[in-house]
């Protein structure tokens, strides 16, 4: 995979783009260490693009699941966050802040690392800086 950074600007009239980057960022767990199956990010101005796809460790663990490391430390308050799921034993909701990703059940209930043993969480980030 390539690494592209773009550090000059382009000019759309009144707006000017002055930051492209496109990059391999490294998901960090708490509490367990991650299975990284792929991570990319895109900045274009002042918004990132974080994919990921990560599977859980064998655990018992019982820290709240949680996605960290995000490539560039968000804006304040929380952001959407795209996913997908696979191993459909739950069904999980992913709320994003300056901290990271958290992983939550669709009754607002923190999961933990035991609960998404062996499970795998795909998807995107979106977020201004």
């Amino acid at each position: 995979m390539s690494i592209q950074t773009f550090l000059g600007s382009i000019n759309f009239g009144d707006q000017t783009l002055e930051n492209y980057k496109k990059a391999i960022w490294t998901p960090v767990g708490s509490g367990c260490t991650l299975i990284v199956n792929s991570a990319v990010y895109i900045r274009i101005g002042d918004i990132v693009i974080a994919q990921f796809d990560v599977t859980w460790p064998t655990t018992a663990n019982g820290d709240v699941a949680f996605i960290g490391g995000l490539p560039i430390t968000p804006a304040t308050g929380l952001f959407g966050v795209i996913f997908g799921y696979s191993n459909e034993t739950l069904t999980v909701t992913i709320y994003g802040d300056a901290s990271g990703l958290t992983l939550r059940s669709v009754t607002n209930t923190a999961l933990t690392n035991a609960q998404l043993s062996e499970k795998r969480v795909a998807g995107m980030a979106v977020y201004f800086l």
